[in-house]
């Protein structure tokens, strides 16, 4: 699931959402708008994939994974959106359920050139990185690749103008349920979601209209008064004329002692966990750039409403984050200023980016993302393994080569730890700097801990 903040109906989105007739097409939400526009500007990218790969261990029958795909299909429409354009206007309509394939890869033994774990890799960004049909009304492909009798991949992809974080733990949920339940003769599964995606697209249009989004354009415009567009981080490489979204990707679990620690620490100082994680990587992006006002992104999940929440669809929206690094304040004091930033804000995240954007960066550099190069995204993912007997399902974080920021960084929470993530762009980073950037960050995190009232001078320099 994605970052934390789940608008309350002070934002304006408070009217009771209906169902919709099936039989027409629907608009584009302003989200998936950008989305259309990006696949126009480079057909086929992947960087607009999601991979989804569930690693199964156990007696898997593969007949009775294809029926549970079949069963998700259906449950979820925004698996099977069309979408086109007409006199330059995008629409979606929803099509007929379908099977999807699942053709089956065996990964190869120790004798060959790659090592299976080499192998695995390979494999998963080929699927993760093939483009898919927007017109087609099958968003979702599947791939089965096995690595012996009892270890299966199931690689999913979709594509994120039909789906975000918080849709891929509502399908990894659905997909161990679906399975379980299918094994049990005479079982019945729940009804699927009364409401769907472009029930929320017609019902975003419509509380969004008149009044409400010139307050956030209002709203915005003064919260952003001389804050800078651009962050002069520190990079190996200059940027090229035109951002080509080329990534990579490197994961590291934090120990369940840190991991605690930052809980706790969260809990005392009454933070959100993402707040204090954001606000480490401030510090983080301050250090590489000298920079002491600075705005960063985050998604965050858009759920406004109980009917939303086990719908799968692109809800998510990303938002600005504007973070005051002035006058050397310890990291209590800045935590405590992240803290108003996120109060500030919160009845305001319902501008879409992309009119946030055009309002506040008419003029594009094509180098490099308007408005903010760098993210940070919080994630509760965890594992449905109790929904699928027999079977052990554990989440991979697949990478397919592509990063949309100069810095992406993730924390994905677990039962026990957290998991770290860094996506990068390959065409500002090399390999070893990237990994060197995750490192740092969790001995930020670790600093932060064992001293709060530490001031930001005082706290594990970068060393560049």
């Amino acid at each position: 699931m994605v970052e934390g903040i789940a608008l309350g109906n002070e934002g304006g989105l408070s009217e009771r959402p209906q169902r919709a007739s099936r039989d027409r097409t629907f608009p584009l939400s302003w989200a998936q708008e950008g989305l259309w526009f990006l696949e126009h500007l480079e057909p086929g990218s992947p960087a607009y994939l999601i991979p989804l790969v569930l690693r199964i261990r156990g007696p898997l029958d593969a007949g009775r994974l294809r029926q549970t795909l079949t069963l998700l299909v259906e449950r979820h429409e925004a698996l099977r959106l069309r979408f086109g354009e007409t006199l330059g206007m995008g629409w979606q309509r929803v099509s007929d359920p379908f099977e999807p394939d699942l053709p089956v890869e065996e990964i190869p033994g120790e004798d060959t050139i790659m090592t299976p774990q080499e192998a695995l890799r390979a494999a998963l960004l080929q699927e993760t990185s093939r483009p898919l049909d927007l017109r087609s009304g099958r968003l979702l492909r599947s791939r089965l690749i096995r690595r012996g009798r009892e270890e299966h991949f199931l690689c999913l992809t979709l594509h994120h103008i039909a789906a975000d974080g918080w849709s891929a733990g509502i399908l990894y949920s659905d997909i161990a349920r679906i399975y379980g339940w299918l094994g049990k003769t005479g079982e019945r599964l729940p009804p699927a979601p009364p409401l769907q995606f472009v029930d929320y697209v017609l019902w975003q249009k419509e509380q969004l209209e008149g009044g409400r989004l010139e307050q956030l354009r209002r709203f915005w415009a003064e919260h952003l008064r001389g804050a800078p567009h651009r962050l002069d981080f520190r990079t190996d490489s200059p940027p090229p004329a035109r951002f080509r979204f080329r990534g990579g990707r490197f994961g590291k679990p934090l120990s369940a002692a840190l991991s605690a620690a930052l809980r706790e620490l969260a809990r005392s100082e009454r933070a959100s966990l993402s707040v204090l994680l954001a606000s480490v990587f401030a510090i983080l992006l301050h250090q590489g750039s000298g920079a002491t006002d600075l705005l960063s992104g985050f998604t965050f999940a858009n759920r406004t409403r109980r009917e939303w929440e086990p719908v799968v669809g692109y809800f998510a929206n990303m938002a600005v984050r504007r973070a005051n690094l002035a006058g050397d304040p310890t990291f209590r004091e800045l935590l405590l200023r992240q803290k108003e930033e996120a109060w500030t804000t919160i009845d305001w995240l319902d501008m879409p980016l992309g009119k946030l954007v055009m309002q506040e960066c008419p003029e594009r550099d094509l180098s490099r993302q308007p408005l903010f190069q760098h993210t940070f995204s919080m994630q509760n993912m965890r594992a449905p393994a109790a929904a699928a007997p027999g079977l052990d399902i554990q989440i991979i974080l697949a990478d397919n080569g592509t990063s949309k920021f100069d810095i992406s960084l993730s924390a994905v929470e677990t039962e026990r730890r957290m998991i770290l993530g860094l996506q990068y762009s390959t065409d500002l980073f090399r390999p070893e700097t990237a990994r060197s950037l995750l490192d740092h960050y969790e001995r930020l995190l670790s600093a932060a801990v064992a001293g709060p009232d530490l001031r930001l001078s005082r706290l594990p320099a970068l060393g560049w």
